[in-house]
């Protein structure tokens, strides 16, 4: 404000602090990140670090914990994905799997909360995806739910697979 003073000084908001997908409460100059002045981490407000396919997180074999609440759609609708009218995966979340052997992997969000697509594409580039999909899924029979996804790709060692988590109609 004109005429005012600020201790310290410079003035030195306080707020949330979003930086590789994680919220911090913290002041404007200490941020290494996206700063929101008086910002909340609760709930965390953050989009996730793998939020677009540019800046997908490595997916080894075993389970992964994902979260998809504030992430963005950027990959595009695919036929092979229509299901109930939709085609696209919103809020999604992107990884690269580089395969380290031979023979069929299995992809599934069994287990999670909310209604889930899963897209795989060949290669590691982010461009081409109608070119470069080779499975979709929305609604596998999983264990006690149906509203989750599954697929099973023949992979090969040495070679790479982006893949596309989200939901059915933004379902996070």
């Amino acid at each position: 404000t004109s005429g005012a003073s600020c201790s310290p000084n410079p003035c030195d908001a306080s707020g949330a602090c979003c930086s590789a997908g994680n919220c911090a409460q913290t002041t404007q100059s200490t941020c290494q990140g996206t700063f929101t002045v008086a910002g909340t981490c609760t709930p965390n407000p953050c989009t996730p670090l793998s939020d677009d396919c540019s800046n997908r997180q490595g997916l080894g074999l075993g389970t992964t914990p994902f979260d998809t609440t504030n992430a963005t759609t950027d990959g595009p609708a695919d036929a092979l994905c229509l299901n109930a009218g939709s085609n696209q995966i919103g809020k999604d979340i992107w990884f690269n799997h580089p395969a380290t052997f031979d023979g069929t992997l299995d992809i599934d969000t069994c287990g999670s909360s909310f209604d889930t697509k899963i897209a795989v594409y060949s290669g590691t580039g982010c461009t081409n995806f109608d070119t470069r999909i080779i499975a979709c899924n929305d609604d596998a029979a999983c264990p006690g739910a149906n509203l989750q996804s599954k697929v099973t790709i023949n992979v090969t060692a040495g070679e790479h697979y982006t893949i596309r988590v989200g939901g059915y109609n933004d379902a996070a």
